[in-house]
């Protein structure tokens, strides 16, 4: 069962990667219909580092406060997102393996950009994941809110 707590951590999460959205909107605009600049696709690959990490906030409260399960030292950001995946005694799944599936790819990412020099990403990689970054939202929000709303009460 979520405290009130948990769920006030998540919805505040949540907010956050709406304001990230918010801010980058007229950059989605630009890439969906253009070839960016450098600085734009370098501003891109930010804002795809920021939303996972916005996500990966709300998969750590849900680990630390609600499963307390700790995570092994070697590819805990997988195993953080597998987790999420899955239901425990404590809750049901928070994603859906389709929407773990294609977090999948940004986890990826988000090792890759803390690992490379931003001038040799390449956009080709970062539209894959920024073009459809929007309903990729979409749905992790939703289920978001429904784990929060429904999920979360028992």
């Amino acid at each position: 069962m979520l405290d009130e707590q948990v769920k006030t951590q998540i919805r505040l999460e949540i907010e956050m990667i709406e304001r990230l959205f918010a801010a980058y909107q007229p950059l989605f605009e630009l890439v969906a219909t253009e070839t960016p600049s450098l600085v734009e696709s370098t501003a891109s690959a930010s804002v795809l580092h920021s939303f996972y990490n916005g996500l990966e906030k709300v998969f750590q409260i849900i680990n630390k406060r609600v499963d307390a399960q700790p995570l092994a030292a070697d590819r805990w950001h997988q195993a953080l997102l597998e987790q999420m995946m899955a239901a425990t005694p404590e809750r049901p799944a928070l994603l859906s393996s389709e929407t773990g599936v294609m977090l999948k790819d940004y986890v990826a990412f988000r090792h890759f950009y803390r690992h490379s020099y931003s001038m040799l990403i390449e956009w080709k990689l970062v539209s894959t994941l920024v073009i459809p970054l929007p309903s990729v939202w979409s749905q992790v929000r939703a289920e978001l809110e429904a784990f929060i709303n429904e999920g979360g009460n028992g």
